[in-house]
């Protein structure tokens, strides 16, 4: 019968402070927490420098005292593969009514609402802004406080609580999907690697290559770059030897119109780089006209709304997208 035993390590950095570095690692210690015990204070010595002949009574240690408390509280449902852990979450939406809001709006005035244990943190309402969640640890105990001057507000409220099923799969192997992705992938890169280097015979599955593509970003600079080095792969038999291709900033828009075909790398990308100059090399009057500024903040208030942060990026993404497609968003 096979057993597993969990433990709880802490990692100590020891460092050395230096004006030229911001942190010089001297050392790292490891502490099994499993050793004590709850109320007792334990005091532990680490050596940082051993006893030499030359030097016996001169030695380095560092001196660390642990303490094991109990949390106050009720106890808390986790879920755990044995090295992250996922803690118990609370969604709460709230909503203010549109009549309430428009009439905080036409006073000049804003409804804040602030959950100061979640991840949000501060939201307030806006023209276009009216609904709003926030994501807390359960056991923190979140209280929702609402700062409005004068008069009274109907508020819509929903608590959902935390379940089973996580957005992020806890494991330590790839997930099924994934693994099924991989062994189809090999035979077409097994297949590529025989043809480019007309091999005697043929690769076995645990034979065959992880190759990985890895594009940077840098806007335009880096979307036609991806372009011109994945038509280069292309002319010389490489493309099909590669497993993944990960992006970045610009570089993602290449990979993002690609993926809209479902063939895209058996087809010619002379049409896809022809496309981008003529998008360049067009009148850009448009992208900062009246009504493409009031398509700009509806698309940000949209993200606002489906809790995603306000910032230059997104709105900067919009000009990009309007300077690429006809200034339609």
């Amino acid at each position: 019968m096979e057993t597993t035993e969990e433990k709880n390590i802490i990692q100590l950095e020891v460092c050395k402070t230096d004006p030229d570095t911001n942190c010089d690692i001297q050392l790292i210690v490891l502490f099994d927490l499993s050793i004590l015990q709850s109320g007792s204070p334990l005091l532990e010595k680490f050596s940082l420098k051993p006893k030499t002949q030359e030097q016996p009574n001169h030695y380095e240690f560092l001196e660390v005292e642990f303490k094991l408390s109990d949390v106050p509280g009720p106890p808390e449902q986790l879920i755990s593969n044995g090295v992250l852990v996922a803690r118990g979450l609370s969604i709460l939406d709230v909503k203010v009514s549109k009549e309430d809001n428009e009439k905080v709006l036409k006073a000049n005035k804003n409804v804040v609402f602030s959950v100061e244990q979640s991840y949000e943190g501060t939201q307030k309402t806006s023209k276009n802004l009216d609904s709003f969640r926030f994501h807390c640890v359960k056991s923190f105990g979140p209280v929702l406080k609402v700062k409005i001057q004068g008069g009274n507000l109907e508020l819509y409220l929903q608590v959902i609580d935390w379940s089973q099923n996580l957005d992020v799969r806890l494991g330590y192997e790839l997930c099924p999907d994934e693994q099924d992705f991989l062994r189809k992938r090999k035979k077409v890169v097994a297949d590529a690697l025989y043809k480019l280097f007309n091999l005697g015979e043929e690769l076995q599955e645990d034979e065959v290559p992880v190759i990985a593509l890895l594009a940077t970003g840098g806007g335009i600079r880096a979307m036609m770059s991806l372009y011109a080095h994945l038509s280069a792969f292309q002319k010389l038999n490489l493309l099909d030897c590669i497993t993944y291709i990960t992006s970045a900033s610009g570089s993602t828009w290449t990979l993002t119109n690609l993926n809209l075909h479902m063939d895209w790398s058996h087809q010619s990308f002379e049409d896809h780089i022809h496309n981008i100059k003529r998008q360049l090399l067009k009148n850009k009057n448009n992208i900062i006209s009246n009504e493409r500024l009031k398509q700009y903040h509806k698309e940000l208030s949209k993200r606002i709304k489906a809790g995603h942060l306000s910032s230059f990026t997104a709105l900067w993404a919009l000009v990009q997208e309007a300077f690429f497609h006809n200034g339609v968003c």
